[in-house]
């Protein structure tokens, strides 16, 4: 673990972020399980190029997405608790200034689907995040994932300066 016991005041921008080789991403941890010890929640700021989707996934998390810039689309399937005859996926558009709540073993996708950066902080109940990762809408099982690939290492600027990466470089 590379965190602290106290509490701490950072700065976003000092924060390390990086595309974790999914481009079109950026990603900033600004509280976690692994990087922070946080054991409650854990609170991810990620930015979206124009296009960029997540892989179709599921987490054991219920999961709260507070939209702060662009516009894009929740994909997912009408019974998240249907895992064994997945059905299509069912869209709902969602812009800035939007709360996307995404209850725990929802087989889902977010996705931009605008011109412009979509931009939204993750917050999910009870981490270390443990997903699902699925190849297709039809897949039934999908593969487990842990640790997710933005906990598989100890991040510079883990709450004591850090690393800026420009958003430019992977978008």
């Amino acid at each position: 673990m590379c965190f602290t016991e106290r509490p701490v005041v950072q700065k976003i921008n000092k924060l390390y972020q990086e595309n974790f080789g999914f481009g079109g991403l950026v990603h900033v941890t600004l509280s976690g399980a692994v990087h922070h010890g946080n054991k409650g929640v854990e609170v991810w700021l990620q930015t979206f190029a124009p296009g960029y989707a997540t892989n179709v996934r599921s987490q054991e998390q219920d999961t709260v997405v507070v939209v702060l810039r662009g516009e894009g689309a929740l994909r997912f399937r009408p019974n998240h608790t249907d895992h064994v005859s997945p059905a299509p996926f069912e869209s709902t558009p969602f812009r800035a200034n939007s709360t996307v709540i995404i209850p725990r073993n929802t087989v889902h996708q977010l996705v931009n689907s605008s011109k412009k950066r979509l931009q939204f902080l993750h917050i999910f109940g009870k981490p270390p995040i443990r997903f699902r990762e699925f190849a297709s809408w039809e897949e039934a099982q999908g593969k487990k994932v842990f640790p997710g690939p933005f906990d598989r290492k100890c991040l510079p600027g883990s709450f004591f300066g850090g690393h800026r990466a420009s958003p430019s470089q992977d978008m």
